[in-house]
């Protein structure tokens, strides 16, 4: 056989034109043969211009030439014969040289605002050679570095406090098709150790960032004192809540609403991917724990990790704004109480919805407040129904005992004399008719006086006793 090479450089994003060589054989009656075409990984061919050569199937090479990776093949049965080539090499993306599928941190926060935290990366390494972790300003490494099973000494380049992680080889493929678990613990001391958290104020948490890798989803657990109220977390990790009051009153009753065509998922309805878990013949080898009490936030973000803001405040301030945001829509209703109708339901309409709104706008520390005003206005609805049928019970009151006095005055009281017997009531006695009487003997001789004063008769009601008698 016959072996022919002409070396060619082609940059990247450059194209180049390649012709075949001809080779012949001088003094033969016939000349027949093949050619097959075949190239690198990162060429390109375009305009094949061959002369003199039939395309062929590439199994119908013979020989030598029967080999994978063929491109074109052609068969000639005289010469001459001619093939150029118009060839473009194309430039490779860049492709990672390892992943972490998941980091898992879980930080414990004192009421000094001292933090452990614990870092776990689901690494899954093409050809890196070392982790590059650059550790939060001030912070300090308390434990060993393991990678896997393996535990390591911790590790940093001269000059540089980057920590190194030494990750297995990928050249092998296991690494490549699974992801392994490098975990370490670190510590932040607080700037003023010995002194409890303030009424209110805010944490900075800081992760860790990594060189030269992607993160594609990050689950960050806080474990905060118990002796606070956190009203905000600022930052890109998003804050896992459930849903609550009228959520689950909704989620219930959308089955039975009627609806017509396909209906999408309400926005509250999202979910996310459980990272790994450490398998337990490998935690059970992990020198330090972080401990994990307190009130529990989770956060989580599609990426890196990233710094979290939580604001704070004391239990004591959360309950001065809730008592007083009740007891000023109490004072509020109270002073309502004497004016109409329209202008209580008014209140109550205006203020409920304000404070309906509230819960949905603020956080859920804050929507306790919101809540405090419904409750006080619910107080005050009831206030003012006891004092309605308060006030209705006397003028039922007053009412039966006027029913019980027989109708009496508009007072409602009796007024008839308690030393007169009750009885049926005659009509007015009309004056009996003046009847002449006789004179009287004068005591002097020769004279007579009668009287002509009237006589008047007075008669009363009797009883139907007295009037048998």
């Amino acid at each position: 056989g016959l072996s022919h090479e002409k070396q060619g450089a082609l940059e990247a994003g450059k194209t180049g034109k390649v012709e075949m060589l001809q080779v012949h054989v001088p003094a033969a009656f016939q000349e027949i043969g093949q050619v097959a075409v075949m190239k690198d990984n990162s060429l390109e061919l375009r305009n094949e211009l061959p002369e003199g050569l039939e395309e062929i199937d590439a199994r119908e090479l013979r020989g030598q030439l029967q080999r994978g990776g063929i491109v074109h093949a052609y068969k000639y049965r005289a010469l001459p014969i001619k093939l150029s080539l118009e060839t473009a090499k194309n430039a490779y993306f860049a492709v990672p040289r390892a992943v972490i599928t998941h980091a898992v941190l879980t930080t414990a926060v004192a009421t000094d605002t001292a933090q452990s935290t614990e870092a776990v990366y689901w690494v899954r390494n093409i050809d890196m050679q070392f982790l590059v972790v650059q550790l939060p300003k001030g912070a300090k490494l308390v434990s060993d570095i393991f990678v896997g099973k393996d535990p390591q000494q911790p590790m940093q380049r001269e000059g540089s406090a980057d920590l190194l992680v030494r990750l297995p080889s990928g050249s092998g493929g296991a690494s490549q098709q699974s992801a392994f678990p490098v975990r370490f613990v670190y510590e932040m001391p607080s700037l003023k150790p010995g002194e409890t958290m303030g009424m209110w104020g805010t944490l900075n948490i800081a992760p860790p960032t990594l060189a030269e890798v992607k993160v594609f989803e990050t689950r960050h657990d806080l474990y905060l004192p118990g002796t606070h109220h956190y009203t905000h977390f600022a930052g890109p990790l998003e804050r896992s809540l459930t849903d609550r009051g009228w959520g689950i009153v909704r989620r219930v009753i959308d089955p039975l609403i009627p609806a017509f065509g396909p209906q999408i998922e309400r926005a509250s309805q999202t979910t996310w991917s459980n990272p790994p878990a450490v398998p337990n013949d490998i935690r059970s080898l992990y020198d330090f724990q972080v401990p994990t009490q307190g009130k529990h936030e989770t956060l989580r973000r599609l990426g890196p990790p990233a710094i979290i803001d939580v604001s704070f405040r004391s239990r004591g301030v959360s309950y001065f704004w809730e008592a007083l945001a009740f007891l000023a829509v109490l004072a509020a209703g109270l002073w309502m109480y004497s004016r109409e109708l329209r202008e209580k339901v008014a209140f109550v309409v205006l203020t409920g919805a304000v404070a309906m709104l509230a819960t949905g706008l603020l956080s859920p520390v804050n929507g306790l407040i919101a809540i405090s005003v419904m409750l006080a206005l619910m107080a005050v609805v009831g206030l003012w129904l006891v004092a309605r049928l308060w006030g209705m019970g006397g003028d039922v009151k007053a009412w039966i005992a006027k029913k019980r006095g027989g109708g009496g005055s508009s007072s409602g009281g009796n007024t008839r004399p308690p030393n007169l017997p009750r009885g049926p009531v005659l009509p007015n006695a009309t004056p009996a008719p003046q009847q002449p009487t006789a004179p009287e003997p004068s005591a002097s001789a020769g004279t007579t006086t009668t009287s002509s004063a009237p006589v008047e008769v007075l008669e009363f009601p009797t009883s139907s006793d007295d009037a048998q008698k």
